[in-house]
């Protein structure tokens, strides 16, 4: 896990960081058991656009054993630099939003959870020395509302698997998370139980744990303190019910238990950001299928939309979302008029529980929706009006229209914002899309014939040509008009390898002619080994051999050596 935050951040040098934010318990103290580990943090913005950009934090295996967590919040890195430049909302997010990803809080019990064992807390050998049971649970050691006093939401005994800690903040692992929240995120509350936070704050937090399905907020010891404090209650159970609308977790104000010197109370309690823990999963140690079919894809579309919110996060969860903005997917000629059009919903909230179900629903009418080219309306850009395409806005869900004229667009590629409001007058989080326009008398042509190797003859194939498609005719002809620039271009088609050639560097007023040739697919071997066929034996386990593959009964080519596979240990 490690090795791959690392290998982001030199893959994607203008995209991501590798910070060392500290070292954890054993590297501090060698000679007990392991050699410790650096506590890092995966930065992704983009490195060359400056200013003041909220910030989304995200951190991983607080808990060693809780599977799930580290491996989602680095497919959530890896999603983010892969479709940079070509998710126009993972553009905007990195362009102008910041997001900080602790893959690994607590490395030295992540390292003993490797081995099987049921390990949560860190592997501090002060607590509970010498035992499977030593350590803090890092969840319990930050530092506000710690130690059991309000409401005996941790242990004070150290085989404890909720020990807080001999202090506040005692383990250099929360030390080194806890002063990277202060860092990242401003204070934006005094650190009492009754101020709330302004409806204006920035910036999100999210501890991702597993298991159990919840979307758990501040207060943990909201049965013994009382209600969140203002409208902040409201509005975290409002981005809260968010977040579930994609997972189907219900959200909470407080924890399905007591809890106290949390990740989450600290952020909101110090410094007014609204903190989550985020319960994933069906089990510690999650089966790869689970975590695969049912926990992965909802989880991330939670996260990016969760990202979008962290410039005013009391605030734009209560808007509607803006849904399938749609542009011409080829590249339009400067003047031509474009169609833009999508969706603007307002239903779109998950689940609420306990104190939550009793917040005001944020579900509206939709009353107006906006649009802007390349400037962001919190950059000063100038709102388009979209109409609403029935005619009228009276619905919770309109779609929503409008014609977008380019003649003083530039050539290239822009990036189209799009945003709703309410009828309570609360905006939603902004969508995009990518537009691109040509120059018709300047841009360059692409064109050119895809054939069959064998034949000669015309393949009827797809086309792409950096983010664009086109189809090859019957005749594998194709072509092209659009923006200066290079590209990637590639060739597809049924029954065929694909073909390729990268960099391809088009200039204004060229005509470039590239034919491509696809060879032809033939099956070599086709063998069904694990139902016998043709003298094969499956054996378990992981195993095939060829035994009889040339016996006289079942004669056939000379197979390769057999095969083995280790039976796979249980994690």
């Amino acid at each position: 896990m490690l090795a791959r935050g690392a290998e982001i951040a030199a893959q994607y040098p203008d995209l991501a960081e590798w910070i060392d934010l500290g070292d954890s318990w054993e590297k501090i103290h060698p000679g007990h058991g392991g050699p410790g580990y650096d506590i890092e943090v995966l930065r992704l913005t983009n490195r060359t656009i400056g200013g003041h950009k909220p910030a989304l934090l995200v951190t991983g295996s607080t808990h060693a054993r809780e599977y799930t967590t580290p491996e989602l919040v680095t497919r959530f890195a890896e999603l983010l630099v892969s479709r940079y430049g070509i998710d126009p909302d993972v553009t905007w997010l990195l362009d102008h939003h910041r997001i900080d990803l602790v893959l690994i809080q607590n490395p030295d019990g992540r390292k003993r959870a490797e081995t099987g064992l049921l390990w949560r807390k860190n592997a501090d050998d002060d607590a509970c020395t010498g035992s499977n049971s030593r350590g803090i649970d890092l969840n319990r050691n930050f530092d506000f509302m710690w130690g059991g006093a309000v409401c005996s939401g941790s242990s004070s005994s150290q085989c404890s698997e909720t020990y807080h800690g001999a202090s506040a903040a005692s383990e250099p692992e929360t030390q080194a998370v806890q002063a990277h929240m202060t860092a990242v995120f401003p204070d934006q509350r005094p650190d009492d139980f009754t101020t709330p936070a302004p409806r204006d704050s920035e910036g999100i937090y999210l501890d991702i744990h597993s298991f159990g399905g919840d979307v758990l907020s501040s207060w943990g010891c909201v049965g013994t303190i009382g209600p969140m404090p203002g409208t902040n209650g409201d509005d975290i159970c409002a981005l809260g019910r968010k977040y579930g609308s994609f997972t189907g977790y219900p959200a909470r104000i407080g924890s399905t238990s007591p809890v106290d010197g949390s990740s989450k109370d600290f952020t909101y309690g110090r410094l007014g950001v609204p903190g989550y823990t985020i319960e994933t999963g069906t089990a510690f140690f999650e089966e790869c299928p689970t975590f695969e079919t049912v926990i992965l894809e909802p989880n991330l579309a939670a996260l990016l939309q969760t990202a979008k919110n962290v410039r005013t996060s009391y605030m734009t969860a209560w808007g509607p979302d803006t849904l399938g903005l749609s542009v011409p997917a080829l590249p339009v000629a400067v003047g031509d008029p474009v169609s833009v059009t999508g969706t603007v919903d307002d239903t779109r909230y998950g689940p609420a529980v306990g104190l939550c179900t009793s917040a005001p629903s944020p579900i509206e009418t939709v009353a107006a929706a906006e649009l802007y080219v390349d400037t962001p309306p919190w950059s000063g850009g100038s709102p388009i009006a979209l109409a609403a395409s029935d005619g009228t806005f009276d619905e919770t869900a309109e779609d929503v229209e409008t014609t977008l004229a380019t003649g003083s667009l530039a050539p290239g590629r822009h990036i189209l914002f799009a945003r709703g409001r309410d009828a309570h007058d609360d905006l939603g989080a902004v969508s995009a899309a990518f537009l691109h326009v040509y120059d018709p008398s300047s841009s360059p042509v692409l064109d050119g014939v895809i054939r069959d190797h064998e034949t000669g003859g015309g393949v009827a194939a797809t086309v792409t040509i950096g983010p664009f498609q086109v189809a090859a005719d019957g005749t594998g002809t194709y072509g092209l008009q659009l923006p200066p620039g290079t590209y990637d271009v590639s060739a597809t088609a049924p029954g065929y390898a694909p073909a390729a050639v990268t960099t391809v560097q088009l200039d204004e007023l060229e005509v470039r002619t590239l034919d491509m040739t696809l060879f032809p697919l033939e099956v070599v071997l086709a063998d069904d080994v694990e139902s016998g066929a043709a003298g094969w034996t499956a054996q378990a386990p992981w195993a095939i051999t060829t035994e009889a593959a040339n016996s006289p009964t079942h004669p056939g080519p000379t197979a390769p050596a057999a095969t083995t596979r280790p039976t796979p240990t249980p994690p």
